[in-house]
């Protein structure tokens, strides 16, 4: 009888050690290109939703999972939440935490695909934000002008830390500017920023100056309603969006100045059940009647799938030679950064 191996018990810390941003870019290029041509898959992702136990608050618990068979892998990755809401003037955000506020849980299990064997198993902290910013940066390699140099950066949290990492891997960026509404943060992430990428990084007063003169535009903020006007845009931006609003835009007003929307694959963009205020992210399954969800606010519903994903194209589509990425340079384009890989 055959001996089985432990599988191996990581930390946040094993992972920042093992792993670097322009690794995990190239890994899910990969990975990417293995999906466009039918040789990866993703399983779209699942929530369960139901009433926590303090007013105002939604448990929520998810799961998403793919695989490679080049790689002969299989990851899964589970996510366990209580969600409540915050508003301060006309900023909504969606906050969550495991047990109490500051704490979270997000884990990973990886399994062979050869023999079922469970390889490891590892928390997400750290692989979720290179996951979603990596794959983005694939998104950026395909729609960007070739000589894209600049971000405007509207946040200054971890994902928008992860985000200018990563595009600097497949776009040769030399200056950031960014803006978010503390100013304490934002000066701080461009001293972070400006010595970890070795470029100028600029802290400015307002989101429009932030996105003034830039190539590619990143909106990664936990805002639930919209955070720039399309009114702002310039021809040949490309715009990522990141927030957790009711769709897929954190952009108020002229959707026709966009020449294209896209998402790496639009399986996963709000479907099942309705349950009052319209759909969530996901499958989304809830245990409780409409009044037990009162606490989620408008702007966190999705419309219906119909109407959510028309017009986006699938960059597995572009990918795979189905469907056209940008066609001038003078586009203004939209990508979808939430992650699917």
């Amino acid at each position: 009888m055959g001996e089985c191996s432990m599988p191996y018990l990581l930390s946040n810390e094993d992972v920042a050690q093992a792993l670097d941003m322009e690794t995990s870019v190239r890994a899910l290029e990969s990975a990417v290109r293995e999906w466009a041509h039918g040789n990866a898959a993703a399983v779209p992702r699942h929530n369960f939703f139901a009433p926590a136990g303090r007013e105002g608050e939604v448990f929520q618990f998810g799961v998403m999972s793919g695989g490679s068979k080049n790689d002969q892998l299989y990851c899964l990755r589970i996510l366990d939440d209580v969600l409540y809401y915050q508003r301060e003037g006309d900023l909504l955000t969606r906050e969550k935490y495991c047990i109490e506020p500051g704490t979270y849980c997000g884990l990973l299990l990886l399994f062979s695909t050869a023999n079922g064997e469970l390889l490891g198993i590892m928390p997400d902290g750290i692989i979720q934000h290179m996951r979603v910013a990596g794959e983005t940066a694939v998104g950026v390699d395909i729609l960007a002008n070739s000589d894209a140099s600049t971000i405007g950066m509207l946040g200054s949290g971890g994902m928008a830390r992860s985000f200018a990492e990563a595009i600097s891997v497949v776009r040769d960026i030399r200056g950031i500017k960014v803006y978010s509404p503390t100013r304490e943060h934002r000066e701080e992430y461009a001293r972070d920023m400006a010595e970890r990428l070795d470029i100028e990084v600029q802290s400015v007063n307002g989101p429009r100056e932030a996105i003034q003169g830039t190539d590619i535009v990143c909106l990664c903020t936990d805002s639930l309603r919209p955070v720039m006007s399309a009114e702002w845009m310039e021809p040949g931006q490309l715009v990522i969006s990141v927030g957790g609003g009711g769709g897929l835009l954190d952009v108020s007003g002229d959707m026709s100045l966009f020449q294209g929307f896209f998402a790496i694959s639009t399986d996963d963009l709000a479907s099942a059940e309705d349950r009052g205020g319209g759909y969530m992210i996901g499958y989304s399954y809830f245990a409780g009647q409409p009044q037990d969800f009162g606490a989620i606010p408008q702007e966190a519903w999705w419309p219906a799938p119909e109407e959510h994903n028309r017009g986006v194209t699938r960059l597995l589509d572009v990918m795979s030679g189905a469907a056209t990425g940008r066609s001038s340079r003078e586009d203004i384009l939209h990508l979808w950064g939430g992650g699917y890989t």
